[in-house]
């Protein structure tokens, strides 16, 4: 569609800025210095820049059009509605980490001293102020725009955190994945949440309340991401040996791994029924997966006897079990 050059490093305190894509894929924003490059797609047309006074630290698209939010190292929001020149609202005292806009066009702000600021950006006024237990990395926000999960920075505080946007109060901490959350989404009509975590495992949580409901278990290797079928029967996990594995979402079984990648996997998510996934090397796979197993192979899976898909000759091969055989 485009080549389009990388993000750039911001700044020692501050991660590089992810690119974002408008929601209707027709627009790429990428962290070009103090400066947001705004690209047309398909081709990379330069269609415009928003400038910062330093290196920009965060960029994102409103969920439903092109409307874009962004912030810098000094502190500096800016709001750009489509085919207008930007907004510049209150300062953060200490850099932007991440930011979020909601469907109803309010933009959620994070700083890195637990500052975490919701704007009317529309009116340019702070609607709430709030202090985060974490420094934030990204958000995740669920589809209707009432809750936020924020995804914590590699750190001593490597928890997740959910919020309610309607009461605009802390609900909980996601805690019990031991080690660092690189991944949550929200799941099931905004009713749970699945995380992925470097424990090798994946967790359900009650989206309202914050509890923990159903843990998945792999093995040592981190899980950089995990998405639910379309269906909501089976859970796949991105692992950092390469392999997707396969969860039967009830029961908490896991039923078989695929060697997706040579190496680490850092994203998965479901196209329709095919599953893409993204390795650490920057290649993108497409996966078409039936799920009319074999009958024995379903009732080694019913008896916790995981199996692997080997791409060279088709067949199911058995792995370790991970509980006794009956």
């Amino acid at each position: 569609m485009a080549h389009l050059p990388s993000a750039t490093a911001s700044s020692d305190d501050f991660r590089t800025a992810f690119p974002a894509i408008s929601a209707a894929g027709d627009r790429a924003a990428i962290s070009v210095g103090n400066t947001v490059a705004v690209y047309e797609l398909p081709g990379g047309r330069l269609v415009r820049t928003i400038s910062h006074p330093e290196a920009v630290t965060a960029v994102a698209f409103s969920s439903t059009g092109r409307d874009i939010a962004s912030g810098s190292a000094d502190g500096s929001v800016l709001f750009t509605a489509d085919g207008h020149d930007s907004t510049a609202l209150s300062r953060l005292p200490t850099g932007v980490d991440a930011l979020v806009l909601t469907p109803d066009r309010r933009l959620i702000v994070a700083g890195p001293r637990g500052n975490l600021r919701v704007y009317d950006p529309d009116r340019s006024v702070v609607v709430a102020q709030l202090e985060s237990p974490i420094r934030v990395r990204a958000f995740r926000l669920s589809a209707n725009g009432q809750h936020l999960i924020a995804l914590p920075q590699v750190g001593p505080q490597d928890v997740a955190v959910l919020w309610d946007l309607t009461q605009y109060r802390l609900v909980a901490k996601l805690e019990g994945n031991i080690g660092h959350v690189f991944s949550a989404r929200f799941v099931r009509g905004d009713r749970e949440i699945l995380t992925a975590a470097n424990d090798g495992s994946l967790r359900l949580w009650d989206a309202m309340t914050g509890r923990s409901r159903q843990r998945y278990l792999g093995n040592d290797q981190y899980l950089f991401d995990a998405v639910l079928d379309p269906d909501g029967s089976t859970i796949v996990g991105a692992g950092s040996d390469g392999m997707l594995r396969f969860w039967d979402a009830a029961s908490g079984r896991m039923l078989w791994t695929l060697r997706a990648h040579r190496g680490a996997i850092t994203g998965v998510h479901f196209d329709g029924g095919d599953i893409v996934s993204r390795g650490a090397a920057g290649e993108i796979s497409r996966w078409s997966v039936s799920k009319r197993l074999p009958g024995d192979a379903i009732d080694r899976a019913a008896h916790c006897l995981p199996l692997r898909f080997d791409q060279d000759t088709g067949a199911l091969v058995e792995q370790t079990p991970v509980c006794d055989l009956p």
